[in-house]
C-alpha cells in the first residue's frame, strides 16, 4: 500500500483487538514465515443481472482471519 490513510489504520487496529480477545479461545494460527497482512476482494453478478455480491477475506501471516460474503442493495446500471 502506497498510500495508508485512517481507513487503513483502523482496519489493522480492528483485527489486532480481535486476535488479542481470541488468543485463549482455541483459534489456531500456524506460523508459515510469512509476516504480511493481505486483503482479497471479487466481485460478481452471482446469477442475478442486478445486484452484485462482494467477497472479501483478510490473512494475517498466511492464515484467514476475516471474510464477508454479501448481496449488495443498491440496483447496478446495466450498460448493453
Amino acid at each position: 500500500m502506497k498510500a495508508p490513510c485512517i481507513g487503513h489504520w483502523n482496519v489493522i487496529i480492528h483485527i489486532l483487538r480481535y486476535l488479542k480477545k481470541a488468543l485463549g479461545q482455541g483459534l489456531l494460527y500456524e506460523d508459515k514465515e510469512n509476516t504480511q497482512i493481505s486483503g482479497y476482494c471479487y466481485a460478481n453478478w452471482a446469477g442475478s443481472p442486478k445486484r452484485y455480491t462482494t467477497i472479501y477475506c483478510v490473512f494475517l501471516r498466511g492464515n484467514i482471519i476475516s471474510w464477508e460474503s454479501k448481496k449488495q442493495n443498491v440496483v447496478a446500471p446495466i450498460n448493453y
